[in-house]
């Protein structure tokens, strides 16, 4: 929305508006520099955009324009674009929902920050919205007999990231596998279990259009269930600075995956105290929290008991991804539900601090990806990351582009390695998109962040790479 004082022009058309976004950004060599933004996109067409900028004063002019990037027609290429006052902090941010027509995930748009004395726009990542690839069901893995479970269905994309969709807008079909038939069943989510059931697990099974069938075991139980409410898992804080006077802490940023996993955004250290609270499952509940790497505990685990809360003094050698399971019963024997949070143990605190891939000389942009003809005769390509971030693994995506090509999926060129260059052979003559995903070597998540450029592969066997920045 646009205040008083900004630049009123939309009644004039967009192109109009484009002139003014372009005028508003050509100034001086001095003022505002736009920094790193940070894009997060949903499938639903929601964009969260933030940009840091450095030289800004309150009152200054933010702009945003996104453009449909294979557009000819400037006229239907913008897609959205819009102009702030300047936010403290040395942040400015844009949430929009692109319009239903353009929610292509076949399209790939860019986006362009400018404002007050801007010599030239900082031109973000190109994105695509990413199709509908998964359904998880979420639920209450356990029901008393003669009560009842709510369950949803909960869409993701490729990346395993939750779409922002209304369980109405979800056409699912219930159904249930085992079970007595004349006690238990399942109706728009919610599972009834009569008197006469039987104590046993049962399978709840969903099944949306053009998705595969997602399936979730639930216990029937004699007592009231010691359920979790996953959300209330708690961490301690970490110590982050390297100054030994500091005592400077980042909390353990916890997210929950569609899977019902907890990834911990922060990794823990070793050699430190990393502690892990349950939330409080009511009544007389039991509880027993462990420590896992791989299949094997190394920390807790057990018989059920009443605390809440382990203690892992973390060893001085420890390094990797360990998963720390928590489980709730009512009746101290069998779990009732099962929480698990997957966290990273970074070897120093210098570990941790070089865990961002978004900020500093060394960033993860989109800018050094190189995209080279090799081999002999020129029949290899070469995807380099020059001066690629410390303690980052890569890993390799191409996607042809075009008519021919419109149903076509992401090849993976490699998987996860710590090499910043790869060779591959080279495609035939065409237009594609390489995506060269980044991911820390002491995070536990899937992918903490990811750059795309468009190639031309010509006959000749020359290519033309196309960075974000032109």
């Amino acid at each position: 929305m646009l205040s008083k004082g900004k630049i009123h022009i939309l009644k004039y058309g967009f192109m109009l508006l484009l002139v003014g976004l372009i005028i508003g950004m050509a100034s001086t060599a001095f003022g505002m520099t736009i920094g790193n933004i940070e894009t997060e996109i949903q499938s639903d067409g929601t964009v969260r955009v933030t940009a840091n900028l450095t030289g800004a004063d309150n009152g200054d002019q933010v702009t945003i324009l996104v453009t449909d990037y294979g557009a000819q027609d400037m006229n239907s290429a913008i897609k959205y674009i819009d102009q702030v006052a300047y936010v403290s902090d040395n942040k400015v941010e844009f949430t929009f929902k692109m319009k239903q027509a353009d929610l292509d995930y076949k399209k790939i748009y860019r986006l362009a920050i400018g404002g007050t004395d801007v010599n030239s726009p900082k031109v973000g990542a190109l994105f695509k919205l990413a199709p509908p690839q998964e359904a998880w069901i979420v639920g209450p893995d356990a029901v008393q007999k003669g009560s009842s479970g709510n369950y949803e269905v909960k869409v993701v994309d490729a990346a395993g990231k939750y779409i922002n969709m209304e369980t109405s807008e979800i056409c699912v079909e219930w159904s249930i596998q085992g079970g007595n038939p004349d006690g238990i069943a399942i109706n728009n989510g919610v599972l009834t279990v009569g008197e006469n059931a039987t104590v046993e697990s049962v399978t709840v099974v969903a099944k949306v259009e053009d998705l595969p069938e997602k399936t979730k075991k639930v216990k029937i139980t004699e007592v009231q269930p010691a359920i979790i409410e996953e959300e209330a898992v708690t961490t301690s804080e970490v110590l982050v600075s390297e100054d030994p006077e500091d005592n400077t802490t980042s909390p353990i940023r916890v997210e929950k995956r569609p899977s019902g996993a907890f990834v911990a955004k922060v990794p823990a250290v070793a050699g430190t105290p990393f502690t892990i609270t349950a939330p409080d499952a009511g009544g007389n509940a039991y509880y027993r929290i462990s420590v896992k790497k791989g299949n094997s505990t190394v920390y807790g685990g057990g018989n059920f008991g009443g605390a809440r809360t382990l203690e892992w003094n973390i060893p001085g050698d420890a390094s990797g991804t360990y998963i720390i399971t928590i489980e709730t019963s009512s009746d101290g024997n069998t779990p009732d539900s099962e929480v698990k949070i997957y966290v990273s143990v970074a070897p120093t605190k210098q570990t941790i601090l070089d865990k961002t891939l978004e900020t500093g000389d060394a960033a993860f942009t989109a800018e050094r990806i190189q995209v080279t003809s090799t081999g002999t005769n020129n029949n290899q390509m070469k995807i380099t990351v020059d001066n690629p971030p410390s303690n980052t693994k890569f890993r390799y995506y191409l996607l042809p582009k075009g008519s021919e090509a419109e149903e076509s999926k992401w090849i993976m060129l490699s998987d996860y390695t710590p090499d910043s260059s790869i060779t591959v052979a080279k495609p035939p003559a065409g237009v594609y998109l390489i995506s060269v995903y980044a991911k820390n070597d002491y995070s536990a998540d899937y992918v903490d962040t990811f750059r795309m450029v468009t190639i031309t592969v010509h006959p000749s066997g020359d290519i033309d790479w196309t960075p974000p920045e032109e």
